[in-house]
């Protein structure tokens, strides 16, 4: 089994944040989707990426813990989310659950590849 390392984490956040400053820079209005609809979403999202991505099980799900959370903080820092729908079922009906869906499979290429550093070249 791999093992996910302090280094890995630094690449699924670097992706994460990445792709959602991107996201939150194009928005300005919070997103409202129904939580049930955000679930279903989601489950399918995880699972595509799952089933297709080569990466060990363990760095999977640390990244998609990573996002999850990297999400909800970059979310309610902006005045997309409140503490109410992040610690609670409306998550997956908020503006971070699109964040989840942006942000994860850019943590997951970043992870991947080992990269680092966006700006930087690598073999």
């Amino acid at each position: 089994m791999a093992k996910y390392t302090a280094s890995d984490m630094g690449q699924a956040v670097l992706g994460v944040f990445s792709a959602i400053l991107l996201f939150i820079a194009l928005r300005t209005e919070p997103v409202g989707i129904d939580p049930e609809l955000g679930v279903l979403i989601t489950a399918l999202w995880v699972y595509v990426f799952y089933k297709g991505n080569g990466i060990p099980k363990t760095n999977f799900l640390a990244a998609l813990a990573v996002t999850f959370v990297v999400s909800g903080i970059m979310c309610f820092v902006f005045g997309l989310v409140t503490e109410e729908q992040l610690f609670s079922f409306q998550y997956f009906g908020s503006t971070a659950i699109v964040g989840v869906w942006i942000g994860f499979p850019i943590a997951l290429v970043l992870d991947k590849y080992n990269i680092s550093n966006i700006l930087k070249r690598y073999k």
